[in-house]
């Protein structure tokens, strides 16, 4: 269990504590090598500072339902924000679509890739409709593990440039 703090709590953290930033977009991204895809905040927690994550995880909401519960025991605020946000995306506004092309974001923060891999952009919320578009060739393919750690990374940036009035999440 020690994972869901590490990733909950790191992830809210460092997008409230990050500097403000402006212009580009905002959206969560995967590393991918050759077939093997992953939700880039996990392939940067394993790589840069060795944190293991679990291979399966029962459900999304369980996984995310577990992570607010971590936030919450040091900040109920945080928790409320992001479970706001949260419960936004379910109610119709996580959109994973066939057929979209998405430019690398100017707020993606890339420090390490793997040799032969790449950073692809998967997901980008789109102030203007209030929507996160998200690549359905990618999504799909992603663990719940991955799916969950995308919609935390999505509310908790989301909460951090409301709290921040950033435009953008660097």
């Amino acid at each position: 269990m020690k994972w869901i703090a590490v990733l909950a709590l790191g992830l809210s953290f460092n997008a409230l504590a990050a500097a403000e930033g402006s212009g580009g977009g905002n959206g969560g991204g995967i590393h991918k090598c050759g077939p093997k895809i992953e939700v880039y905040d996990l392939y940067e927690g394993r790589t840069r500072y060795g944190y293991e994550f679990p291979a399966k995880i029962p459900s999304v909401e369980k996984y995310l339902a577990r992570a607010l519960a971590k936030i919450g025991n040091s900040s109920p605020r945080l928790k409320y924000k992001i479970q706001q946000q949260l419960e936004y995306l379910n109610d119709g506004h996580f959109l994973p679509r066939d057929g979209l092309r998405m430019e690398v974001i100017n707020d993606a923060n890339i420090l390490v890739v793997g040799m032969g891999c790449s950073y692809v952009q998967l997901a980008n919320w789109d102030d203007l409709s209030g929507n996160v578009l998200v690549k359905n060739e990618y999504y799909s393919q992603l663990t719940n593990l991955d799916k969950a750690a995308l919609k935390l990374h999505e509310a908790t940036y989301k909460v951090y440039r409301d709290d921040t009035h950033a435009h953008d999440s660097s």
